[in-house]
């Protein structure tokens, strides 16, 4: 697994041969990897190729884990302030089996 990354809202950042996007960061309901409803600090992901070919496009928030070519991304934080733009912090397994989540 690569270093932790923090991407802030609106940027993009290259995590290996991915691009990852980031935005619309706010609290919003989800369910969590137990089933269980909860609401807190949500991200928009969007992730792309190196030519910039759109490949997955999911909110996630912190304990998400996403396969998208060939790469596992687990999702380690989403801080969503009051104000200001939020970020994302993730990691990237480089080689994990697609459909693996």
């Amino acid at each position: 697994m690569v270093n932790a990354v923090t991407i802030t809202e609106t940027t993009i950042a290259d995590v290996g041969d991915l691009r990852i996007g980031v935005s619309n960061v706010w609290e919003d309901s989800f369910t969590d990897a137990q089933g269980k409803s909860q609401r807190g600090p949500t991200a928009m992901m969007s992730v792309a190729d190196q030519t910039g070919r759109d490949l997955h496009r999911e909110r996630v928030h912190a304990g998400s884990a996403v396969t998208v070519g060939g790469h596992r991304i687990v999702i380690q934080n989403v801080h969503a302030p009051e104000s200001g733009r939020g970020s994302l912090t993730l990691a990237v397994e480089p080689g994990a089996e697609k459909g693996n989540p």
